[in-house]
């Protein structure tokens, strides 16, 4: 992992996200964030890769020609990822908590 270190996560996040959803917009809405964050994060993340990932175009974004795998790897990853949180909150959910007022 250590290709990742010089990686911005919040980029590869939003990259995924503007793939899944086709705009800058919807990708900003899913991530709280404002549509020119997202660009920014995108074009951080393909100057730091030295590759375009998408081309631009007015009615939102699609994936550059050969990167479509790039994209199902981050989708599977990101779901992973997903995945392994739900598993700590299931711990979580099994829990009781029981609290009571000093006498």
């Amino acid at each position: 992992m250590d290709n990742l270190s010089r990686i911005p996560l919040n980029g590869l996040r939003a990259a995924e996200a503007v793939h899944r959803l086709g705009s800058l917009a919807a990708a900003g809405r899913e991530l709280g964030v404002s549509p020119g964050a997202v660009s920014q994060q995108v074009a951080r993340l393909e100057e730091t890769l030295g590759l375009r990932l998408f081309i631009r175009r007015p009615g939102g974004m699609v994936a550059a020609e050969g990167k479509a795998d790039i994209f199902r790897l981050l989708g599977q990853g990101f779901d992973r990822l997903s995945a392994a949180v739900d598993l700590t909150r299931k711990d979580r959910q099994s829990m009781l908590t029981v609290s009571c007022a000093p006498i």
